[in-house]
């Protein structure tokens, strides 16, 4: 059921956020932003009271707590609206070259005050002749859902779409009015577990070559720091 609601849903131009719940079967939610639709066994239901937590933000809402929708405890949690974009690289990878961490350090210095931004390490699946590809991207994938979780997901596979910086510009515009949070997903050697890609509310190529994974981590840096600019009008940005 859940990949089906998450499927019209993008068919109809929804981003999703996220989806809560697939594996266990008790419970799922699909978080399309302006819609969400939650889905729970009766049991499961009158042990959470779901409806007690929408009440309770409803009546905020009412008293002019105007709140916005996030990800966390039972699918369902609230930010105020007004606080920053957090943008956030995750990346499985550890230990790179001086020459990678220093230039991503050098453009997340560059980016405005107002927008937070971080890098996630994550260390990839232990390659095993005893397990396939398969077997690891999945693994791996648990790790990227848990450091994505609250944010907006995009992916980065070489067969995504084409973006320009001004199409990326657009996209962070319009993810900074809704309030949420972004990460960008750069998968390890072999790639990205195909539910990442179908969870994502994008999956982006920065380029048609292959790109080493440490120099896709600079151009993404980059590209974010230019989007950036171009959003504040800077004049870094020339077409």
């Amino acid at each position: 059921m859940a990949r089906n609601v998450r499927d019209k849903l993008k068919e109809a131009g929804a981003d999703i956020i996220g989806v809560e719940g697939e594996d266990a079967g008790e419970w799922v939610l699909v978080d399309a932003g302006d819609i969400v639709v939650h889905v729970m066994q009766a049991g499961r239901a009158r042990a959470l009271q779901p409806r007690r937590a929408l009440d309770a933000a409803h009546a905020e809402t009412a008293s002019g707590n105007a709140l916005r929708r996030g990800q966390g405890r039972h699918g369902l949690t609230f930010r105020v609206p007004g606080l920053p974009m957090r943008l956030r690289i995750v990346a499985l990878g550890q230990r790179m070259p001086s020459w990678v961490t220093d230039a991503v350090a050098d453009y997340a210095k560059r980016l405005p005050r107002e927008t937070p931004f971080e890098v996630i390490e994550l260390k990839p699946a232990a390659r095993d002749r005893s397990r396939t590809v398969a077997q690891m991207l999945a693994e791996e994938a648990r790790a990227i859902a848990a450091a994505c979780a609250g944010a907006t997901v995009v992916a980065l596979d070489e067969h995504g779409a084409a973006w320009t910086t001004r199409e990326l510009a657009e996209r962070l515009g319009r993810w900074r009015e809704d309030g949420r949070d972004v990460a960008f997903v750069i998968g390890s050697a072999d790639g990205l577990d195909a539910s990442v890609k179908a969870r994502a509310s994008a999956v982006v190529a920065l380029s048609a070559m292959t790109l080493p994974h440490g120099l896709a981590r600079i151009v993404l840096a980059e590209q974010l720091y230019r989007a950036a600019s171009l959003l504040a009008g800077h004049p870094y940005h020339r077409e």
